[in-house]
Order: structure tokens, then sequence, then C-alpha cells
């Protein structure tokens, strides 16, 4: 019946609205923890470190504060979610950068639960992508925050990045 179809949408629009309402609330807790535990450690140790490592951490609260800004301001924009229509920006990116940059953002929960992170080496540019690059910098961001949540204090977190040549993908 009509009325029992209207329900059924009605109820998976609920659904949708409350799984984007859990991933964002995922999505902003990253950069904000990271701006948080920035900025604590650096009023901890602001009579310890030296300038360079203040610029370091000033900077890595600057680069979270700006990514912070800018989800905030995707969720801003809802007609997009709710028309169902992501938009993409595809462009030849490094991942070996982006892997970096997320690394840059997160490694202080690692230090705070006393885990090692295990990095790929340096890849100078050899792993590149047509990729959304703010798109897959949040996967790797997500990716690690939940491996550094759920893996118990004191042991290793391991991100790797292959090219296989042969099927020209990323690993």
């Amino acid at each position: 019946t009509p009325i029992k179809k209207a329900r059924e949408a009605a109820e998976q629009a609920n659904r949708m609205k409350s799984e984007f309402l859990a991933n964002m609330s995922h999505e902003l807790r990253t950069p904000m923890h990271a701006i948080m535990s920035f900025s604590r450690h650096g009023m901890e140790r602001i009579d310890r470190w030296d300038k360079d490592r203040q610029v370091e951490n000033l900077n890595r609260i600057n680069v979270s504060g700006h990514r912070l800004s800018g989800m905030l301001n995707e969720l801003l924009d809802l007609t997009k979610t709710e028309a169902g229509s992501a938009e993409y920006d595809f462009k030849h990116a490094d991942v070996g950068a982006i892997i970096n940059a997320a690394v840059g953002e997160i490694e202080i929960l690692a230090r705070n639960k006393k885990l090692s992170l295990d990095l790929p080496e340096k890849m100078n540019g050899a792993a590149k992508a047509e990729c959304d690059r703010g798109k897959i910098h949040q996967v790797v961001v997500n990716l690690m925050s939940n491996a550094i949540k759920f893996t118990p204090e004191g042991k290793q977190v391991s991100v790797d990045c292959r090219h296989d040549v042969d099927e020209e993908t990323l690993c």
C-alpha cells in the first residue's frame, strides 16, 4: 500500500540520518581530539620544548583546526547529503603524502596510549593515484584512529602502502 511504502521510506530516511550523524560525530572528534591533545601537551611542556618543537606542535594544531573547519563547512551544506549526491574532487595525488599528513594528525593518540606506529618507508612520490585527497585523508585517519582505539596499550599499529605495478593498484 502507498501508506506502507511511505512509512518504509520515512524509516529508511530516519536510519540514514542517524547513520550520518553518528559518522559525522566520529569524523569531527578526531581533529578536535588532536587539537585538544596537542594544545594540552604544548601547555604542559612550554618550559621544556625548544622553539622548533613548539612551532611543530602549533602547526599540528593549525592543520587539525583547518580540517575541522572544512568538515564543519561540509556539515553545514546538508543539501548534498540529503540529496544523496556526494561530490568528489579527483586529482592526481601522492598517497604517501596523504598518509604522512594523516599520521601527523593522529600520532598524538598513539603516543597517549604508548603505542608505536609502523609506517611505510618514504615512498618518494612513488604511490600516486587519481583520488579525492581530502576523502582519502579522512579514510586513513579513521582507519588509524580505530586501530589506535582498539589496540592494547604498548602494542604497535602498522600502516602499509604498496603500489602493485602488475595490477595498477595501490594497496
